[in-house]
């Protein structure tokens, strides 16, 4: 599955604007983010995206994020959400979004 920019159509100090650095912070703002992000570039549909979502605040809840890395849990959560759809991705494929949308940039 080819990798979407989804920042290309847009001037350079819009997207500096847009770029998170996920690895600076946990707080559940930019898991959100991190969630929606990785849906865009997977092309997924927008409930399937917020399934996912849905997903990891129901975890969260039950979970101490001292326990749990908050991005590995978002992850397994689009994995989970794209096996409701009708078309459900590679987990390869998410999990090479996942960490390029961590670690971009390097």
């Amino acid at each position: 599955m080819a990798n979407v920019d989804v920042f290309q159509r847009h001037s350079t100090s819009w997207k500096n604007s847009l770029m998170l650095d996920y690895k600076q912070s946990k707080h559940s703002f930019y898991v959100a983010r991190f969630i929606s992000e990785c849906g865009l570039k997977l092309i997924m549909e927008a409930w399937t995206v917020s399934l996912a979502a849905s997903y990891y605040h129901k975890c969260m809840k039950s979970v101490s994020e001292k326990d749990v890395d908050p991005y590995v849990v978002a992850t397994s959560c689009l994995y989970l959400a794209s096996k409701n759809d009708n078309r459900p991705l590679r987990l390869r494929d998410i999990l090479n979004v996942a960490h390029s949308t961590i670690h971009r940039g390097q």
